[in-house]
Formats: structure tokens, sequence, C-alpha cells
């Protein structure tokens, strides 16, 4: 696994370098025209964050032909780029924290909060009678809020639970019956330990400090959202099974209608694969077995063999899911979050999707229950609605398709060979127009081709047959100019390199390019300026010659 994970960063990390460097051999290209010899600090730090080079290989490659770097002024550059990435932000963190701390510290000394703050209970029910104790709107303190009004409600105790270990805050609603009042709630934090403020909408009535109030959590997303997480605890541990014990939950995302499950696992998995764990995750929902919550000291439940996460802190004390036999489970982690009392709540698990989110790191994205049941029946109802488009049985769709490709592909080569065919009379009808620059054969025409390709093959007709001589040939695809040049080498011996020459033609179009001496490609923005373009190649070409 070691070394599978080294070598894929390694490879990874060759491809990231080649298209830096190509990209620094067009910077030293520019500076060595422009008769400079130093590359600005800006320019080397955008090649560090755009093109991932680090500044080492810059100023190796730079020091090697004869170019300098502006160190202090690419320091300058990255201190400027974490300024604007993250201080502003913290700033207001700060500012924000600063509020929230205070609040706290007035409600438990004021007595309107015990010392251990909010009596924070998610797990014993969905409803809890409490007493509003504060109101925060635009970050300020109000004793009252009225219909309309956007706040956040501190209550002495709240059954809502708070997002933590990847799944999502609780919604619901608070009433006030003495007020009338009503407050959607549509997130729940924690700004400061043992601070939890409901944010939401004064619907109907207001709301007031000290008035009793019933906390009521949306139910049936909530179940959702327990079907999804005791599905990460079971897709986890099937995951360890097919793949190997290396693999670890990197990160997770438990909402009420999809979940997402990151972990450390170096390779893509096949279709087959994932076919395989899906079958048994699935299996292990049908066999509905108990879940069950401990509490327990950490070092015992580690030595038990509960699965912890990385990086996250537990106290001395742990709650604990056991997925069924107690005594010798299928799965035991540590875990805060909520959970199904049996899997068979769970009722069908289908995987979305599958992708890589960094090195050696992977991503399975889910549905279950009502939204696994939802996404079923919107694939059968395309597999009708194509089965009616292609007029045939859903059950012979593969041969039907598979035959349709088939006429696709072989509609497509005779398109091609038109197309190519074309191309060539259009090329042999434009050599009547080659003209001599300075005794170089040239020719700068635009034509009507598909697209690069058709350009590239036009070069090597050109080189074909002019044995000596210049050609540049473009076109426009989907409103935007795109030029081929090519050189024959004799003429390259003279001065004039392809990369060069579609490179200055390009600015005039608004755009850029390169490549190498003999063949080079360019893009544009301004397809009204191509002719222009095209008209200024004779000059280029003569001002090159040597």
């Amino acid at each position: 696994h070691i070394l599978r994970t080294v070598t894929n960063e390694e490879i990874r990390f060759a491809h990231t370098l080649d298209a830096a460097l190509e990209r620094l051999e067009t910077v030293l290209e520019e500076l060595r025209r422009a008769g400079e010899q130093q590359i600005l600090g800006e320019v080397a730090f955008d090649l560090h964050a755009t093109y991932g080079l680090p500044l080492e290989i810059t100023r190796d490659v730079a020091q090697e032909q004869g170019f300098g770097v502006d160190e202090e002024g690419f320091r300058v550059a990255r201190a400027r780029h974490a300024a604007a990435s993250g201080s502003g932000a913290f700033d207001r963190y700060l500012t924000a924290a600063g509020v929230y701390d205070r609040l706290l510290a007035d409600l438990t000394e004021g007595g309107k909060l015990p010392p251990a703050g909010v009596d924070y209970d998610p797990y014993s029910a969905p409803t809890m009678k409490s007493r509003v104790v504060a109101i925060l709107k635009d970050g300020k303190p109000v004793t009252r809020a009225e219909a309309g009004d956007r706040v956040e409600v501190v209550a002495t105790a709240t059954p809502f639970y708070v997002e933590a270990g990847g799944e999502i805050s609780d919604i619901g609603l608070i009433l006030m019956e003495e007020t009338g009042g009503e407050l959607v709630v549509g997130d729940v934090r924690q700004p400061a330990p043992g601070l939890i403020v409901h944010d939401g909408q004064v619907q109907d009535g207001s709301i007031e400090i000290g008035v009793e109030a019933e906390l009521l959590v949306n139910q049936p997303r909530r179940w959702d959202i327990r079907r999804n997480h005791t599905a990460t605890h079971i897709l986890h541990r099937e995951l360890r099974r097919h793949l190997g014990d290396h693999v670890v939950q990197k990160g997770s995302l438990v909402a009420p209608d999809r979940l997402r499950f990151d972990f450390s696992h170096g390779e893509a998995l096949d279709d087959e694969t994932l076919a395989e764990i899906e079958r048994d995750v699935n299996e292990a929902i049908l066999s509905n077995q108990a879940v069950s919550v401990r509490f327990m000291g950490q070092r015992e439940a580690i030595e038990n063999g509960a699965m912890a996460l990385f990086g996250e802190k537990y106290g001395d004390v742990v709650r604990t899911i056991r997925i069924g036999d107690p005594e010798n489970p299928y799965s035991f982690e540590l875990c805060g979050g909520l959970h199904v009392n049996e899997t068979g709540e769970i009722g069908l698990f289908r995987f979305t999707n599958e992708e890589a989110v960094g090195a050696g790191l992977r991503r399975v994205e889910a549905v279950t229950g009502r939204w696994a049941q939802r996404h079923v029946a919107e694939r059968l109802a395309l597999l009708k609605r194509l089965a009616r488009s292609l007029n045939t049985p859903v059950d012979d769709l593969p041969e039907r398709v598979e035959t349709l490709l088939a006429e696709n592909r072989s509609l497509q080569k005779v398109v091609e060979q038109l197309q190519r065919d074309q191309a060539r009379d259009q090329f042999e009808f434009l050599l009547q127009r080659v003209q001599q620059v300075d005794g170089v054969k040239l020719l700068a025409e635009q034509v009507d081709v598909a697209g690069a390709d058709e350009l590239r093959e036009m070069a090597d007709w050109f080189r074909n047959k002019v044995s000596s001589g210049v050609a540049v040939f473009a076109t426009v695809q989907e409103g935007k100019p795109l030029l081929v040049a090519t050189v024959t080498e004799d003429v390259i011996g003279r001065g004039v390199k392809a990369g060069d020459l579609v490179r200055a033609v390009a600015k005039i179009v608004g755009g850029g390019g390169g490549g190498r001496p003999n063949l080079a490609q360019a893009g544009g923005r301004d397809a009204s300026k191509l002719s222009e373009a095209l008209e200024a190649v004779p000059e280029l070409v003569k001002s090159s010659l040597k």
C-alpha cells in the first residue's frame, strides 16, 4: 500500500512538472525576447500557486539558461496571497466569537444557564420543553423578536443535534404558546463551548426572553439522517473487508438526502467491486441487526476493538455504537451521532458516485431509505423512457444501444473521410496562393475545417508538398479563432520558428500559444481580427529571416 501510494504520487508530480516546465519555458522565452534577465517575484509565485512548480526548480532552470529569480518578490507575493486568503475571514471569526463568549458569560454569571451551559440532549426525544434565555438579532442581544425577524435563539435546553462528525444539524420549530410565537429553525450551531444557538426566522407571533417554549425537531428529516449515519458504519466495515485494513475513514457527510464517505485507498473501485460492496451492505441491512449505544471509558473501548477516527478528540468517557451481537459485533465504533435502532430501518442502500479526492484518497456517495427508493424509481422510469424512444423492450436495450453505437461509429468514419476529402480539396486549391517572402514560400490562409486536427493535417500536407517554406492555417471553432503554423527545417535555420510565429499572430486575435520550431498551435478570442492577423504573417516572417 505504501509503495503504491508513493508511486502514484510520483507519477502525478511528474505530470504536474511537465506542464509547469512548459509554462516556465514560455516565460523565459518572453524574457529573452524582451531582453530581460530576471523572473519577477509575482510570476515565480504564479508558477508555484497555479502550476505547482516549486521555487527551487524555477530557480535552477532559470540559472541554467542565464536568468535570475526575484526571490524576495516571490516571498512578498506569497505573503500577500496568504493575507488575502485567510486573515480577513479569521478577523471576522474572532469578532463573532467574542460576541458569543460574552453572551455565554452573561448567561452563566446571571444564573440563566448552569456553568456547563445549555443542556444538550439530542438522544432522548425529538421534542422538549425549555425556556428562551437569549435572542440575538444582527449579532446584538434583544429581548423580543417579531414575525419576519432573522434571529439566533438560546434556550436552557435543546433536543436539536448540532453538526459534528460529519452529521449535519437538525432543523425544526420553536413554539411559544404564550406569545403565539413560531420560529422556523434552519440551523443549529455551537459557536462557543456550552452555548447552542438556534438560527432561524420568526414565522408568526413573537419570540421573547423568559417565556417557556416547545422545541420540535423535524422528525422525518432526522430519520433520514439516522439511516444515512448507520449506513456509513456498515459501509466502513464492508470497505475494510473488501479492500483491506488500510481503509480508514478520512471524512464524511451525513445529510438527509445522501451520505458521503472519504477513505484511504490508492485505486479507483471498479463497477464489479462497487456492486459487491453494495450487495453486502444491503445484506447487513436486511439481516436487521440491533444497533446499541453504550457509554464506556475511552481506553476500555479502544482495547475492546472500537474504531476511532484518527485526529478526532475524545473525552475519558466515550459513546460507542455497536451493530449486531454485543459480544461479537458486526461493527463497533466511537460515535456521537444519531442512529437507527435496527439496521432494517435503513431500508435500501445504493451507491451514486465514486471518485478520487486526493492522493491515496477516494470518495463514495450513496443514498438510503426513501431517497434510495426515489433513486431506483427514477432510474427505472429513465429505462422505460429510453425503451419507448428506441421502440424496444427494456430487456433488449443493451443490444439495441450497441447496434446504434456501431451504426454511429460507421457513419462517423464516413463523415470524417468526407471532411478530410473536403480539407484536401481546399488545400490543393490554396497551393495556388503560395507567395514568396525573401525567397521563402509562404501560405497564410483561413480554411473551413472542423478543428485543430484538420489544421495540423494541412500542415503535414504542406511540408510534404512544399520542401521549403512556411504556412499558417486558421479556422474559427465555436466562435473562437484557432491557428496552426508550420516551418520546414531549412527555414528554421534561417531564424523562423513556428512557436514564435504563431504566438505573434495570436496576439492580434487576443490570444496566445506556442509549440515546437517546426509545428505550433495557438488560439484567440476575437475572430473578427483573423483576416488582419493572417495579413501580418508575411511581415512577421520577413522580420525573422536572417
